[in-house]
Parts: C-alpha cells; structure tokens; sequence
C-alpha cells in the first residue's frame, strides 16, 4: 500500500460482534454507504454488495458446524475471502473495486471486508494500523491472538505466538518510520478517503485531494489527516494564484 511519491499512503479500538442479525445488517449498510465515494450512490449498489456479505455470511454460518474450534474455522475464512473475493491487488482501489468482475482490492478494502464479515459472525476482533499497511487480530478463547494479513494470500493466516510478534514487528517498523495503532471500523474507513487524498495531491489534483482528505478526517482526524489537508489547502491556494 506504499506510495513511491511525495505523500505515503498508509493503510489501529477494539470492535466486538452487534447484537442481533438485523441490528448487524443495518451496521454493514451503513458502513457500505460511508465506503462508497459518492454520497448519492443508488441504493441498489448498497444493496447489492450487502446481499453478497450477508449471503456469504450465511453460507459461513453453516460451515462452522463442521469445525471443532474456531482457528481451524477462522483459517477456512481467511482462505476462502480470498479465494472468491479478493482475486488482484492493485494499490489504487476502493471497497466497491472488490465486488466489480475484476474484484481488484488492496489493504484497507480487503481488511475492511474482513472486519465486517467477522462483525457477522460475531467474533472478537482488533484492527491494526502501521506505517503502510493495515491488519486484523482476531480473539477466541483458546487462541487470544489470531492475526490475518489481508494482502498476504498464501501465509496471511499467523496464530503462531513467535510468528505474529515477528510479522507484527515487521509491518510496525518500515523505512525507520514506527506506528501500530488500534483503530475502529469507521477510522478504517476514514483511511480509504485518506488514500485517495494521497492519490489525487500525487498527482497534483488538489481540488479533489480537497474533497477525499474532508471526508478522511470527518471519519478519522488523525495527525496525518490532519497535516496533508492543510498541506494540501496550501497548494491549492498556490495553484489558484498561478491562474
């Protein structure tokens, strides 16, 4: 998820499962109408991409009889996301990308996915941003920390101890910059929008970088939010004169 530019993209709350089936559904179209970009989206996009969650949710809801504990379950999900969702990383994409033909995704649409099909599922679960990327840790009793790396298709599913801590320290410390921070669903949103920010001011775009960093720090006001906004009002401004 790392720009090679000027401005980085990044891709860390504890969220726990919603009470009820309908209060869950109401949570994932809300979430689904902040993802998509433009506010007056047809509500039949909305509808579509929640039936393909909760129907899938509801295949998995059948699956996990057939597992004695919850990390071999947890496993199968992982995998399975993968192998029928999220088919080519591309850098530049958004949460809808993962349901087109194509199902291009990238680390925060893909932990995003994740995080609300475990909401449905009720499992415990933490979100973890780094300097570049973002990942999930999932929580059962028997197995307190399960990490699942979204970008990583092949051996993104750790419950190892030893491997965790080593690809926690690896994603948590990259090119000397160190973060690992919990967010919330809604912050993980918010760094969808702070990623076309980044996009659009790369590419000197600053009217719409404008528009994309509004939105990231109304979800999420974090300090870089924060800074590549008024950086990006700048150069606006300078734009403007230039005319």
């Amino acid at each position: 998820m790392k720009q090679i530019i000027c401005v980085t993209m990044m891709a860390g709350c504890m969220l726990w499962g919603m009470e009820g089936v309908g209060q869950q559904n109401q949570q994932i179209r809300h979430y689904i109408k902040q993802l998509l970009p433009n506010k007056t989206v047809q509500l039949n996009t909305v509808d579509h991409i929640s039936q393909q969650i909760n129907s899938y949710v509801n295949t998995l809801v059948q699956k996990r009889k057939r597992y004695n504990n919850d990390r071999r379950f947890l496993k199968f999900v992982f995998y399975n996301v993968h192998k029928k969702f999220l088919k080519h990383y591309k850098m530049h994409r958004d949460f809808s990308d993962i349901f087109s033909d194509q199902k291009n995704y990238n680390c925060v649409s893909a932990a995003t996915l994740y995080a609300l099909i475990l909401q449905q599922l009720d499992i415990k679960y933490t979100i973890h941003e780094t300097p570049f990327h973002v990942y999930l840790v999932a929580h059962t009793p028997k197995y307190p920390e399960i990490l699942l790396d979204p970008t990583d298709p092949h051996q993104g599913f750790l419950y190892n101890p030893y491997a965790i801590r080593k690809r926690v320290r690896y994603h948590s410390e990259t090119d000397g910059e160190k973060l690992n921070l919990r967010i919330s669903l809604q912050q993980l949103v918010g760094l969808q929008y702070y990623n076309q920010g980044v996009y659009k001011f790369n590419h000197r775009k600053f009217d719409q970088a404008l528009v994309k960093l509004t939105r990231a720090q109304e979800l999420y006001p974090s300090e870089r939010v924060k800074a590549l906004l008024a950086l990006t009002h700048n150069y606006y401004k300078a734009a403007l004169a230039e005319k």
